[in-house]
């Protein structure tokens, strides 16, 4: 069982903290709250809903993290040893527009 852990995004700003802090202080003021996918990228950092990866196995390019609602359907991110977080679609909305637009500008984050 993967442990449940939160983060929020409140005021332009990542806020790390336990989830009752999250819940009680974040929620209610209409931050974006994430959910923590029980994964780690290869580097070690903890890999939650909304994070923006690469990988030399499964994506070459920026790739939105998204919590399935089955969560048999995040095996293939599970299996993945070479997935590194590289950011967030809040922090760095960049890098999927760039993606998109087949530009360089993401490697400089890997």
């Amino acid at each position: 069982m993967r442990e449940l852990k939160f983060r929020a995004w409140y005021n332009d700003d990542m806020r790390y903290n336990s989830n009752r802090v999250i819940f009680d202080h974040y929620a209610p003021r209409n931050a974006v709250i994430m959910q923590y996918t029980g994964l780690k990228d290869k580097n070690g950092k903890e890999v939650y809903d909304g994070d923006i990866v690469v990988s030399t196995w499964h994506w070459t390019k920026p790739h939105e993290i998204q919590l399935p609602r089955d969560y048999y359907d995040f095996s293939e991110y599970a299996m993945d040893d070479e997935m590194t977080v590289i950011g967030n679609i809040y922090e760095n909305p960049e890098l999927l527009s760039e993606r998109d637009n087949d530009s360089e500008l993401w490697k400089e984050k890997k």
